[in-house]
């Protein structure tokens, strides 16, 4: 490791004295999303700009494995691990940074970590855990040098070029088969201790570097990370917005008794509930006997015509298995009805899961008799389970399979079953596309590195957009948590390894249910240990959260220790009730007809004709664009330190521009509403001056807003609080020209509200200027005038939409008449959030989550003369959180969506004028149109961070937006 880079503003390479800096045995450089050498398992990788070249940013579920690693530090000399850390976030968790650990095998050396207080500290195996800490804690989003060394005697730390401590070594470090793993630890199939950061640069020499080699290896790197969304962590947690619906919901839940079995047979498993071609309602379950696997387990039917209420006696469907042989056990995985037909996954086997194999029949009279049966397609007829069925929106069928390569030796299990255990279980889907008659496998998926991993992966899909097929997997004793694994291309690839996710479950079988668009319920036991309670889970974003979670069964007939297992039913064509029967502690069948929320209005804003919203690399750049500089951000010159909340307005052939000042810190009391004037289009602008400062109250500040040129006069209509950002308002000011000041207007605008876009002129003759209210959960909001009275004006609060996560609501409009569109800033996502009214702004649809990526940040949006709508901000498909590059969506001349997105700049600009650097945060743009030119004002923090901004504008010619 000779170069290292440290990045000020641009990047210079510092040489590192090649005397005292030897060559490493091994070297990990991290520049691509899989290492050489490595494998990546668990989560996911991605590259992002690193102490040298590229770094891996890991997405605090993935471990990085090193192939082939299992002795490089048994050395006779010791050893030395160096690696670059940027963590992302401290705690509450212990994340991994390097490690040679396998907990579960008891195979434990070393690890060194962030553990759950924050600090780094170094873990050394001596008979217990011996570890020595260092009490800096390291910054997230910024570089760290870390380092172990051993040599025979000691085990030392070592953070930034300095030893931190060591932990003495009174016997040996044992020599175990674990590998060597960054940013988690791989416990024998069990992924956890997982980073949530970036790692650079990692190597491993066969020996104990000196003081001196492990100084040189350190050089200060002033580049940061800007810290993306974490993914979650802990269990999902649910919407309080939801309670009311989910207390009214329990309330209209419905529940009959199908089957209450009692011994020598009252076993009841596998319960799956289908409505029949005919109307009517059949629920087949294994039973045979009082547990299972037996000899005795076979297929039992039962009938309901009147939508559950009441139930025909338990049938027995041989299938002329029994008939041949008694002993043959035959267990239920799917009953799929399609087009008047339906197919029935079996499987057989011993009695002990030896000689297993898998079969369909078909039934043409709902289920009344069968055809004989057919092996499964392919390697799927031995050691398999074919489950829950799904059609594509292209009208391709897939069935989700658990297959496994091998059954162990047949062992003794309780109640004096004997048992052969599944090993080594692979998921993927079989496909038709000619509805059954011809079938493909896709997909060998694994849960667990283990060879000789033994559970019930039982799996299920659902489709959601774009494509994409969404896998969860059951993964008993691997973290008590559902798997996740997807495919992008409709079912036919899939990645070699699911990952975690954060959905608690104790090792059962759970079921999704698609409700239209990403819109997905869970049936499952939200218990890492227990099979209990029984849930209603439902994600209206994918999956990715679970904002409303309803508990549909407390607990067993049989008390707390009874197990509520393997729910599995249909949805209602109205998609108002999740239809199911699940198994109450193996004894008793149970009909549950459950309410189901109704998804939140979608609004979407992106046109899907157009393919998907580009990534960053993907967005072209607009040309001809002018840049200028309104005011520099130059605090040793001014004393100020913070600026922003740019906003633009023409008035009498001058181009006016306002913002927050601050000569502390952002919302404080010295904050300052300021202001510059241009008189040649925005090339040069005039010293900056105060409009007000909040003078003559000590309590109040005065900060940006937004303008309007109406008539004769110029309007400023600026945010101002007391304090700390209390007791937010509206302040209104008229452009004195004769003095060159501001005349104050005093407060026209109360109840937390402050102007995020310039007032706009609706066709009843009243004006509508969009903003947010601070506190109240910071919802968007508009204010209406009285007619051209800008000084009368009725505040309209935004509601918020069910589901919907933290908002900080900065919100604009673009009119269309009476019909207003409010686009807003969430808080908990990069994702636009929307609303509608019908009536110039004095009612509103609840704001929802749209389909379209936004950083967190405030928008600008409007209608240019062209007839096309655009909106300002960061809006690319993988932008997340970052503010870079400022970005301008448009819509066709005349429609509503926006199907193109140009790049206004990027962040690392050196052409200029203006700022440049690879973390530019580019934010809280405002835009007017002005004989033929787009004018925007934004913000740019230089990679300064903390909006310590300069003001600037980008001068956009209207014929390149056509």
């Amino acid at each position: 490791m000779n170069r290292f880079v440290s990045l000020v503003g641009l990047i210079a390479v510092f040489a590192v004295n090649t005397d005292a800096a030897p060559e490493p045995d091994r070297r990990w450089s991290f520049e691509t999303a899989t290492p050489e050498g490595c494998r990546v398992l668990g989560g996911s990788g991605a590259s992002a700009a690193g102490v040298e070249g590229e770094s891996l940013r890991l997405d605090g579920r993935a471990v990085v494995e090193v192939g082939d690693s299992s002795g490089i530090t048994h050395g006779e000399s010791g050893f030395t691990l160096s690696v670059w850390l940027n963590p992302y976030a401290l705690g509450p968790d212990q994340q991994m940074i390097a490690a040679k650990n396998r907990y579960s095998l008891n195979e434990r050396e070393w690890g060194v970590m962030i553990d759950k207080d924050g600090k780094l500290r170094l873990y050394v195996w001596q008979g217990q855990w011996k570890t020595v800490a260092a009490e800096a804690k390291p910054k997230p989003g910024s570089w760290h040098h870390v380092g172990v060394v051993s040599d025979g005697r000691t085990v030392s730390l070592w953070l930034n070029g300095e030893r931190i401590g060591g932990v003495p070594l009174k016997k040996p470090m044992p020599k175990t088969k674990a590998p060597v793993t960054f940013g988690g630890v791989n416990d024998n199939g069990r992924i956890w201790q997982n980073l949530f950061g970036a790692l650079d640069e990692a190597a491993l020499y066969s020996r104990a570097l000196s003081a001196l080699e492990m100084a040189a290896l350190y050089r200060p790197v002033e580049a940061t990370h800007e810290i993306p969304e974490r993914p979650a962590t802990g269990e999902p947690k649910p919407a309080p917005t939801w309670s009311n619906a989910i207390a009214r919901h329990a309330k209209e839940d419905q529940t009959t008794i199908v089957f209450d079995g009692k011994t020598p047979d009252k076993l009841a498993c596998d319960t799956t509930l289908r409505v029949m071609p005919d109307g009517s309602w059949v629920m087949i379950m294994l039973g045979g006997g009082d547990t299972e696997p037996l000899p005795q387990n076979r297929v039992f039917i039962t009938r309901s015509l009147d939508f559950g209420k009441t139930w025909s006696a338990m049938e027995p469907i041989d299938l002329g298995v029994k008939s041949k042989d008694a002993n043959a056990a035959l267990v239920p995985s799917e009953l799929m009805v399609r087009q008047g037909r339906c197919t029935m996954f079996v499987a057989t086997h011993d009695g002990t899961f030896a000689n297993w194999r898998e079969w369909m029949t078909h039934s043409d009279d709902s289920c009344r008799t069968w055809s004989a049966l057919e092996p499964a397609p392919g390697r799927l007829r031995e050691r398999t389970f074919i489950r829950n069925h799904i059609v594509t929106k292209d009208g391709r069928i897939l069935l989700p399979f658990q297959h496994y390569l091998r059954v162990a030796e047949t062992r003794k299990i309780s109640k004096s079953r004997l048992f052969s255990p599944p090993t080594n279980p692979r998921n993927g889907v079989l496909m038709s596309n000619d509805g059954g008659r011809t079938w493909t496998e896709h997909g060998d998926i694994r849960i667990s590195t283990d060879d000789n991993y033994s559970g019930w992966a039982e799996n299920n899909v659902v489709e959601l957009g774009n494509g994409r097929i969404a896998m969860i997997i059951r993964a008993d004793r691997l973290g008590g948590v559902l798997y996740y694994a997807e495919s992008k291309d409709g079912g036919r690839t899939w990645p070699e390894f699911a990952r975690k996710t954060n959905i608690p479950n104790p090792g059962s079988k759970a079921t999704l249910y698609p409700l239209g668009g990403d819109a997905v319920a869970l049936l499952h036991n939200p218990n890492p240990r227990h099979r209990s309670p029984l849930a209603l889970w439902v994600s209206f974003d994918g999956l990715k959260t679970w904002p409303y979670q309803r508990v549909l069964v407390p607990e067993s007939v049989d008390g707390p220790k009874g197990r509520l297992n393997y729910p599995d039913g249909f949805v209602s064509p109205d998609k108002s009730r999740l239809h199911f029967a699940f198994d109450d502690n193996r004894h008793r069948a149970v009909h549950v007809s459950a309410k189901l929320p109704r998804a939140p209005e979608s609004i979407d804003l992106w046109d899907d004709q157009a393919g998907a919203v580009p990534k960053r690399a993907e967005v072209e750049v607009l040309e001809d664009a002018e840049f200028r500089v309104i005011k520099k951000w130059e605090p040793k010159v001014d004393g100020f330190h913070w600026l922003h909340g740019v906003a633009l307005a023409w008035h009498k052939g001058r181009i006016f521009a306002s913002f927050g000042h601050n000569v502390g810190k952002e919302n404080t009391l010295t904050e300052e509403g300021r202001w510059s004037v241009s008189d040649d289009g925005g090339a040069t602008w005039s010293s900056v001056r105060t409009m007000d400062a909040g003078t003559g109250d000590p309590s109040l500040a005065v900060s940006h807003g937004v303008f309007l040129s109406r008539r004769e006069n110029l309007w400023a209509f600026m945010g101002a609080f007391h304090d700390t950002r209390k007791r937010v308002h509206t302040r209104a000011y008229t452009f004195d020209e004769a003095t060159n000041e501001w005349r104050p207007h005093g407060v026209v605008i109360e109840g937390g509200f402050w102007p995020m876009q310039q007032p706009v002129k609706m066709v009843d003759g009243n004006w509508l200027m969009a903003g947010f209210i601070v506190g109240q959960g910071n919802p968007a909001a508009v204010a209406v005038s009285k007619g051209d009275d800008l000084l009368k004006w009725e505040l309209v609060v935004i509601p918020k939409g069910t589901g919907v996560g933290g908002m900080w609501g900065e919100s604009t409009v673009i009119v269309d008449g009476p019909r207003v569109l409010n686009i807003a800033r969430y808080g908990d996502k990069a994702l636009a959030l929307a609303s509608r009214s019908a009536d110039q702004g004095r009612t509103w649809t609840p704001t929802v989550e749209t389909d379209l990526p936004m950083t967190t940040s405030k928008p600008a949006a409007g209608v240019l003369s062209t007839g096309q709508r655009y909106l300002v901000c960061t809006t690319t498909a993988d932008g997340g959180n970052r503010r870079f590059p400022l970005t301008i969506a448009l819509s066709r001349p005349g429609q509503a969506k926006f199907f193109k997105v140009y790049a206004i700049r990027h962040a690392e600009f050196p052409e200029g004028p203006g700022e440049s650097h690879s973390r530019a945060a580019l934010s809280y743009p405002y835009a007017i149109e002005h004989e033929g030119n787009l004018y925007v004002g934004y913000s740019n923090a230089g990679g300064r961070g903390g909006n310590q901004n300069s003001a600037e504008l980008a001068v956009i010619p209207l014929e390149k937006l056509q």
